[in-house]
């Protein structure tokens, strides 16, 4: 008798849910379920990535998750950059210095006439177009693309090429079971 009330507690809670909860929490779970499923590219940035290197105490991360195809998205932070006004990704190997594959962040105004460089330790996310997903994938896999942080009033002339920089690369991870 008792396990048959508790089952008449659970149904009757159950009718009381907002259909619109519902379809909030499945939106939710598929979200997490598709973030759990992404590919992962790491860039860890600092001066001596650069080329020429660069002497400082700048340093940052660059993550992307590739959810699908058509949906890649990056989380950048940098910690101790003064005058950081532009960042982006590079095609190139660890070697090289690459063209530019993707602008990610640039510190101008919107009507473009000046800078606002950003000093300090901060973080941005951007999204990669789905047009250069698979490129993207392809040359991370290679350890052939990077992630570079420019400032504004570089220590050296080298830093006009680039502060930090770090190769992206593919992510693994150890699976428990």
């Amino acid at each position: 008798q008792n396990a048959r009330i508790v089952s008449r507690k659970q149904t009757w809670k159950m009718s009381r849910i907002n259909p619109k909860t519902i379809s909030f929490l499945a939106l939710a779970l598929l979200c997490v379920a598709a973030c759990a499923n992404a590919t992962e590219y790491v860039a860890k940035m600092n001066g001596k990535n650069t080329v020429p290197p660069v002497n400082t105490k700048a340093t940052g991360t660059c993550l992307v998750k590739v959810v699908n195809s058509t949906y890649a998205y990056g989380n950048v932070q940098v910690k101790n950059v003064h005058d950081s006004f532009m960042a982006h990704i590079h095609f190139g190997n660890k070697t090289t210095n690459g063209n530019i594959m993707l602008w990610t962040f640039n510190s101008t105004l919107n009507n473009g006439a000046s800078m606002q460089p950003i000093s300090g330790s901060y973080s941005y996310r951007f999204v990669i177009p789905a047009n250069l997903i698979a490129q993207f994938e392809t040359l991370a896999k290679a350890q052939n693309c990077y992630y570079n942080v420019h400032t504004l009033n570089p220590p050296s002339a080298a830093t006009l090429i680039g502060l930090i920089r770090g190769q992206f690369r593919k992510v693994t991870r150890r699976r428990l079971f």
